[in-house]
């Protein structure tokens, strides 16, 4: 299992690296984090889904809507600050040209991307959904 989401993990952050955009909703089908190609097409890297959006005011999963115990413990705050330093990160990436930097870039985004989830699946435990 551990391979699987190594697996994952090094997909999304080739995606992250080929220029997609990180999004803050979740795929309807597992709940894992979607991604906004450059030709503007929403996937989903785990289960491989392409996503429509209805509307841009109504995301697929509304994180507005969290309980008192989930805003307690700060969750959807340090989601925002993990997801803000991807994209920073992400930046960085693309106007970088030395490998060894590339390397070191990549290997925190893997890591960022797998604390992003771990703590994502204390939040939807917490949440209870």
């Amino acid at each position: 299992m551990q391979n699987d989401e190594d697996q994952l993990v090094k997909k999304m952050a080739k995606l992250l690296q080929e220029g997609a955009t990180m999004l803050n909703k979740t795929c309807p089908k597992c709940n894992t984090l979607i991604y906004r190609l450059p030709n503007k097409k929403i996937i989903c890297p785990s289960c491989n889904s392409e996503i429509i959006i209805q509307k841009e005011d109504s995301p697929i999963q509304d994180s507005s809507n969290t309980s008192p115990v989930s805003k307690k413990h700060n969750f959807e705050e340090l989601l925002r600050t993990i997801l803000s330093k991807i994209d920073v990160l992400n930046k960085k990436l693309q106007d970088e040209v030395d490998y060894s930097q590339m390397d070191k870039i990549l290997a925190i985004l893997e890591k960022l991307l797998s604390l992003y989830e771990k703590i994502y699946a204390i939040y939807q435990y917490t949440v209870g959904k």
